[in-house]
């Protein structure tokens, strides 16, 4: 039932920064999308079946009904569990949905305290589910409120759920949790339909029937109040029906005429006919301007496309959801704002539509509570917006509460997450759960406690964010809201930036180390002030290849492998083998051979070595060395079980994650708030898989409570704490296994709006 171009990088290099870890990588960006061949609304999500037969939905998700494996709502759409492939249609009902499957069988998921999952229980599923009782040589399949049927291609309709009022149409009012045989309908069934307790069938000769309940005379038989148990027929609809739509407590049929024809409850004028009179035999809706091709019926509101692929809706409008730029409730067809053409088939939720357009792009309106419309937002639309994909991203970085990415392809840089300082440089301090453009930097952002810095164009500095320790770099403690530049480093290329809790360290074109913000050593200027203009790193004035800043200490990394660190040592983070602190740059003992990247986090640092093996030194209470004990190192201590396979490490607050050859992730350490992303809470002494990151990430970033990774089509993951939505996905709460970050809806293919 209708509820029913390869990659430009500023330089090839790895820049790990405390806290943070930003990786270049080449790839390609995400088209929007724009390949749906199917869209179906449920009460507050919706499905799509795309031109590549796999299924994604989005919305609320208490209940499983996503299909994800999970019950976190998705502002964006997301690929509902092992249907990548073969989908031949989708059906979504009020909390549950169903997918036909190429082979003929129908595999459901969500709620299934009725039985409408069809697989002989009432215990609900977040992954799709394969019906039984025999269900094959499927051709067709529909959802209502609680309750499920299918036809079969020899014409048999079936039916499974709830049944209190009759509506599986076998006679009885008992729930089934098997599909049972329609009475009467063994054959000659071309489509159904189910509404909110009542379902309705078309035949083969046109004609139409319905069952079920009938309190407004939804079942249009003339009569109303009394249920009808076993399908009856639609008064004066015995001939000329072309297709067929069932609401929550109305119908409708297409006629061979063209016109429309509706009945049952009225209160919101969703039969379209220029009043709110309930009726219980069919009516023709009026004020149709041309040819409707295909309708939609949803809780109060009713939907057309129209040959001329224009789109009009009538009936209840509390939340927008009949597109006219009104609240305005409609008994009478009324135009869809901004969709002037190009409109090939619609969807009416319970309260928001949603409609195919040409090229296989999906629009939605009306309510978007739980992100029922996929445009990345929880606002309610009055007109059509473009549902989204998730974010398209080469390059990572993020903070303590916040994460920032760059679409390499057009060089724009989103951020999301905590913006109380201004950290997220958007111009207020306005809190973000979905990726947000940063206007000005263009690549290789770089996130500290309270602020942000980035590349610009021509090697230049922007920061932004709290400055209370001079952390900008501009010559004073003004916090700035917007990125500005480092006039200071003026005539300096740099390629590459790293970020402490409040200092900033910058690689020169030449090789050189500059820092700035808060001191303590971790400047690496030989002495403990604070700095709010660069100053260069003693010794560090060339053959430096990466930085890593970690809380108050920093790193580099040279072209000979050698690492040398500076700053703070209380817990062994500078690897020296000493406790003792260092106001300028000291060389990591006990490496063995040379690195090829580093990264610190807050009080221990990691490099990769040449042979892909990991050495980690500094804190270790949580386990983040990966040495399989809780024993801090002032040494380099080996990770275990990555092998020689490592080809990125990313260091956090108090966790770690590396890449593997196989293109998997593998996270240790501190996981109070599923920043290792394996499902549990449980700290990690050593690497441990992070669920579903198996195989194609590209880019990695740990942040101070979560850990986000971009695979080989650019999209984002995320997951860990989302308490400032740090994960991007539009949601709160922390997240137990990767989310996707919604794709920035001013993203456009051009980087422009």
């Amino acid at each position: 039932m209708p509820f029913t171009r390869l990659t430009a990088i500023v330089r090839a290099r790895a820049v790990f920064c405390g806290i943070c870890v930003v990786m270049p990588t080449f790839g390609y960006a995400n088209s929007p999308l724009d390949d749906v061949a199917q869209v179906a609304s449920g009460t507050d999500f919706t499905c799509v079946r795309t031109t590549g037969a796999a299924a994604q939905c989005w919305g609320r998700n208490q209940l499983g009904q996503l299909g994800d494996g999970s019950t976190a709502p998705h502002w964006v759409a997301e690929p509902v569990h092992g249907l990548a492939s073969g989908v031949s249609l989708i059906a979504v009902g009020a909390r549950h949905a169903c997918a036909l499957i190429s082979d003929g069988t129908v595999r459901c998921w969500g709620d299934n305290s009725d039985g409408q999952l069809g697989n002989n229980s009432t215990m609900g599923s977040e992954v799709p589910v394969t019906v039984l009782g025999g269900l094959n040589n499927v051709g067709w399949i529909t959802a209502g409120d609680a309750h499920t049927c299918a036809v079969t291609v020899t014409g048999a309709a079936y039916c499974w759920g709830k049944n209190a009022a009759g509506q599986l149409g076998n006679g009885g009012v008992n729930q089934q949790s098997t599909p049972v045989l329609v009475s009467g309908f063994g054959a000659g069934i071309s489509t159904m339909d189910a509404g909110g307790n009542h379902t309705c069938a078309r035949t083969s000769t046109g004609a139409m029937a319905c069952w079920g309940a009938n309190s407004f005379g939804q079942l249009g038989d003339g009569t109303t109040g009394i249920n009808r148990l076993i399908p009856v027929a639609v008064s004066g609809l015995s001939s000329g029906v072309v297709s067929i739509s069932v609401g929550n407590e109305h119908s409708c049929a297409r006629m061979a005429n063209n016109g429309i024809k509706c009945w049952g409850l009225n209160s919101d004028g969703q039969l379209g006919d220029g009043s709110v009179i309930g009726r219980a035999v069919p009516v023709d809706v009026v004020n149709l301007p041309s040819t409707v091709v295909s309708i939609s019926a949803g809780d109060a509101h009713t939907c057309a496309v129209t040959s001329a692929n224009t789109l009009l809706c009538w009936g209840d409008n509390e939340f927008g959801q009949l597109g006219d730029q009104s609240f305005e409730p409609r008994s009478t067809p009324v135009a869809v704002a901004d969709i002037d053409s190009g409109a090939f088939a619609v969807s009416a939720g319970g309260h928001h539509s949603c409609a195919r357009l040409s090229g296989g792009a999906v629009s939605c309106w009306g309510d978007n509570r739980e992100g029922a419309l996929g445009d990345g937002h929880d606002a309610l639309r009055r007109a059509p917006v473009q549902v989204v994909l998730s974010l398209d991203s080469s390059t990572l970085a993020a903070g303590m509460f916040n994460t920032c990415t760059v679409n390499s392809f057009v060089g724009v840089v989103n951020c999301w997450g905590d913006n109380r300082f201004g950290q997220l440089g958007l111009g207020t301090t306005l809190q973000r759960r979905w990726p947000t453009i940063v206007t000005g930097p263009r690549g290789g952002p770089v996130l500290g406690a309270y602020h942000g810095c980035a590349l610009g164009l021509a090697g230049r500095v922007m920061c932004w964010g709290g400055n209370q320790y001079g952390q900008l770099g501009i010559g004073s403690h003004q916090a700035e809201l917007s990125p500005v530049i480092l006039s200071s480093l003026q005539g300096v290329v740099i390629n590459n930036l790293s970020a402490g809790a409040a200092h900033v360290c910058a690689l020169s074109d030449a090789g050189g180390v500059w820092c700035w913000g808060a001191n303590g050593g971790a400047l690496g200027d030989g002495t403990e002030l604070e700095r709010t203009l660069p100053v260069t790193a003693i010794g560090m004035d060339s053959h430096v290849t990466a930085l890593a800043s970690g809380y108050a200490h920093s790193c580099a990394l040279k072209d000979d492998g050698a690492v040398w660190c500076w700053g703070n040592n209380s817990i062994g983070q500078l690897g020296d083998g000493s406790l003792m602190n260092r106001l300028q740059p000291v060389a990591v003992a006990g490496l063995g051979i040379a690195a090829v990247s580093i990264t610190a986090g807050y009080g221990h640092t990691c490099a990769l070595l040449s042979d892909g093996a990991i050495r980690c030194w500094g804190l270790n209470e949580s386990g983040q060395l990966g040495d399989g004990s809780v024993q801090s190192s002032v040494n380099p201590v080996a990770v275990s079980g990555v092998g020689g396979s490592a080809t990125r490490v990313a260091a956090g607050y108090a966790h770690t994650c590396a890449t593997l050859s196989s293109g998997g992730v593998r996270c240790w350490g501190s996981n109070a708030h599923a920043q290792l992303g394996d499902g549990t809470l449980t700290d990690r002494t050593t690497p441990i898989g992070v669920q579903g990151m198996n195989a194609g990430v590209t880019s990695l970033a740990a942040g101070g409570l979560h850990t986000c990774a971009t695979r080989s089509d650019g999209r984002v993951w995320c997951w860990g704490s989302n308490q400032w939505g740090q994960t991007g996905d539009g949601s709160a709460g922390y997240q137990s296994f990767p989310t996707s970050a919604v794709r920035s809806a001013r993203l456009f293919a051009d980087g422009f709006e």
